[in-house]
């Protein structure tokens, strides 16, 4: 009995020693797959230099020189720009193959959004949060950029798109039409615009620029999708009735042969659909239709709805291997020098310091020049601090960026034609849209 313990003891011992080896050998064995795993990862270039993947949709000779730009200064990185429009095909669409690449962990580090519906890569949480990458960096901070603008990109409270830079679409008022009423909801503009027996909106109304065009009208409702669509929880409404009156209000006003400008200066118009994008635009709306012009928003149950249009914009996928150098690109294009340099002319900087430099140089600017299309009119005006102050204020409280919907308007825009060429009512083009948005949300879901 005691020759048969000491020999399971020693059985024991040796099997708890095997144990221990291959539990050592297996860790071994893992980490060396781990590191082969990310050096097939890790591309060079031929200089050595860590090649990022930037993707693109719609790529032009613009984005060619700001990978240009970025690769002639870059020590450590290089960017290799992916376009999937020649990847378009009878099967998939550059799109739809760019999501599947992205899906499949095929090396994206950097997609070029501008232009780009973004739903899709929301939805299925493809981009990283770039508060958390600017928060890590010991370079920039929340204060290198313009916060109220970065607010207008964010989705669910994360960064997952930069403008680099961009302008304003908004509409404007008159002080002595409004008298200090700022309520721009559906039912105010109809009731104001009856009792004062004047048009709500003069240059987006029908036979103009169209408000109730259908292209116009979907165009204007990307910037306030979320009105209607609940983008976290993937649901919709578009039959409470609130929709229903949106179709109604931009068939009601027909203002053929008028010229829109003429109404909104004459007080004839409640509002005027207007761009901002530089720092004198405010001036010179006042040189022309008035000292008095106050920013309104868009028609919206939502004070102080603008929307903020990139004319580039940026993403970093979550997938990406190396995150924090995708984000040195960002800091490039986003910084003091690059911006400074490309930010003359319109469109405003993301950069603070850009922006504050702008507005100071544009105060010391001679006079400007305003002439109308057919050069029947020609203003002259000044930039005036008042001017850029306010400009900066809707910026700061701006709370509507462009960051995704095309999907969604284009099903708008195929179904609200039939209302407009009465073909099928309101409520029932109301219906078909909750339908097909309801099925598309759906789907983006899974």
């Amino acid at each position: 009995m005691v020759f048969i313990t000491i020999i399971n003891s020693k059985f024991s011992i040796k099997l708890s020693i095997i144990k221990k080896i291959s539990l050592i050998m297996l860790i071994v064995i893992l980490s060396l797959l781990s590191s082969c795993k990310k050096n097939e990862k890790k591309s060079l270039y031929e200089d050595g230099r860590e090649i990022l993947v930037l993707a693109a949709t719609d790529g032009d000779s613009a984005l060619d020189n700001i990978i240009a730009s970025f690769n002639n200064q870059s020590k450590e990185y290089y960017i290799e720009q992916r376009n999937y429009v020649l990847m378009d095909t009878g099967l998939y669409t550059g799109n739809e193959k760019l999501i599947m690449d992205i899906t499949r962990n095929k090396k994206i580090d950097i997609l070029y959004n501008s232009n780009l519906d973004m739903e899709v890569y929301l939805n299925k949480n493809l981009l990283a949060d770039m508060y958390v990458l600017i928060d890590e960096d010991n370079e920039v901070s929340r204060d290198t950029y313009m916060k109220g603008v970065l607010k207008a990109f964010e989705s669910n409270g994360r960064l997952c798109s930069m403008p680099t830079f961009y302008y304003m679409q908004t509409t404007i008022g008159k002080e002595s039409v409004w008298r200090g009423d700022r309520n721009v909801s559906i039912e105010n503009l109809t009731k104001k615009a009856n009792e004062l027996n004047i048009v709500p909106i003069a240059n987006l109304s029908k036979n103009t620029t169209k408000f109730s065009d259908i292209h116009r009208f979907a165009y204007y409702l990307k910037g306030t999708l979320n009105e209607y669509v609940d983008f976290e929880n993937n649901t919709c409404n578009f039959t409470d009735g609130r929709f229903e009156r949106l179709l109604n209000f931009a068939n009601m006003y027909d203002i053929e042969n008028e010229n829109p400008d003429e109404l909104f200066a004459n007080e004839k118009s409640l509002l005027h659909y207007v761009t901002i994008n530089d720092f004198d635009d405010v001036d010179m709306y006042k040189c022309l239709f008035g000292s008095d012009i106050v920013f309104m928003g868009f028609p919206s149950d939502i004070p102080n709805y603008h929307n903020i249009r990139s004319i580039e914009s940026f993403s970093i996928l979550e997938n990406s291997n190396n995150k924090h150098g995708a984000f040195e690109f960002i800091k490039y294009i986003t910084s003091y020098d690059y911006q400074f340099e490309k930010s003359f002319g319109n469109f405003f900087p993301i950069n603070k310091k850009v922006f504050d430099k702008r507005a100071y140089f544009s105060l010391k600017e001679p006079k400007n020049t305003y002439c109308n299309e057919d050069m029947t009119v020609k203003l002259e005006y000044e930039c005036t601090r008042d001017g850029i102050e306010t400009i900066v204020e809707q910026f700061e409280t701006t709370s509507s960026g462009f960051t995704y919907g095309e999907t969604m308007s284009d099903i708008i825009a195929e179904e609200v034609g039939a209302f407009f060429s009465h073909d099928k009512s309101a409520t029932d083009v109301c219906d078909i849209i909750q339908n097909r948005i309801s099925n598309h949300l759906s789907e983006n879901a899974k």
